[in-house]
């Protein structure tokens, strides 16, 4: 994923490929710039073209919720919620998939063990709790696990890092997986505003807004 960021290349384009099978002939860990260049043409129809679209979609619910920890059965609830018709186990295919892609996955999500609380401190707190009109959602839900790796009484807590030194304590497991990424990008953003802040005094420009990834600035001329 390191190399893939690097690199520019679209991870959820990129993941889509990989799931389709096109990046078989590519060494995705020595990409030469022409490889660079020939994966990011192949990923282009994927935020073009309709049926691509949708794959390109559950591409990135997978690198999101696999990179915060979830489940099987919590990530096949989180796509039918979404409107994905896939079954349980396509989804345990795609996960697969997503760690044979990114191997250095598995020992990123193996947050340290920080003691237990009762589940009932959790009730009212999970998605899953929020009324839903479709039976079969209504269903499934019933039959997930409130947390995945959790059981019925206990719910098991564990801390996280960022690298900037930022520390959480007795979170559960996907927000302890959540937690280093989340913050961590957080404060990389706040610090790009402040040195875009500080460069747009001296050359005459300031910031407007900022929405998600995209910093909008507005010149004096």
């Amino acid at each position: 994923m390191y190399n893939l960021i690097n690199r520019g290349l679209d991870l959820h384009g990129t993941f889509s490929l990989y799931r389709d099978g096109k990046l078989n002939d590519f060494d995705l860990h020595n990409l030469s710039d022409e490889d660079v260049a020939t994966i990011r043409s192949m990923c282009k129809p994927y935020k073009e073209v309709p049926e691509l679209k949708l794959s390109r979609q559950l591409s990135k619910c997978g690198n999101f919720g696999f990179g915060g920890g979830m489940g099987v059965r919590t990530f096949y609830i989180n796509c039918r919620r979404q409107g994905f018709d896939v079954t349980e186990e396509q989804c345990a295919e795609l996960r697969e998939a997503w760690f044979n892609l990114y191997p250095e996955m598995q020992d990123y999500i193996n947050p340290i063990k920080d003691g237990v609380l009762p589940a009932s401190v959790f009730e009212g707190t999970s998605r899953q709790d929020e009324e839903d009109n479709d039976n079969d959602l209504e269903a499934m839900e019933e039959a997930a696990d409130s947390i995945d790796g959790g059981s019925d009484d206990m719910i098991q807590l564990y801390q996280a890092d960022t690298v900037f030194g930022q520390h959480r304590a007795r979170a559960t497991f996907a927000s302890a997986n959540n937690f280093p990424f989340q913050a961590g990008a957080s404060t990389v953003s706040k610090l790009a505003l402040w040195y875009v802040y500080l460069d747009g005094l001296l050359n005459g420009y300031k910031i407007v807004d900022y929405i998600h990834d995209e910093l909008i600035v507005e010149c004096d001329e």
